[in-house]
């Protein structure tokens, strides 16, 4: 068990039961909008169609 679904499983469900579902969800969801912008800003690009290489 990962410490993300011992404690945000109970979490989500006492700030469901406190603000609604639907605001629960936007509180998971502008998060993790933010870490893709985030993911996509900051890796490194490759070029379409490549594939990288795993040899050194």
């Amino acid at each position: 068990m990962t410490a993300a679904a011992v404690l945000g499983v109970p979490l989500a469900s006492y700030l469901g039961s406190l603000v609604g579902w639907r605001a629960a969800l936007g509180g998971v969801a502008v998060p993790a909008a933010v870490a893709l912008l985030l993911v996509r800003a900051l890796l490194p690009r490759t070029g379409r169609g490549t594939r990288p290489s795993i040899v050194a």
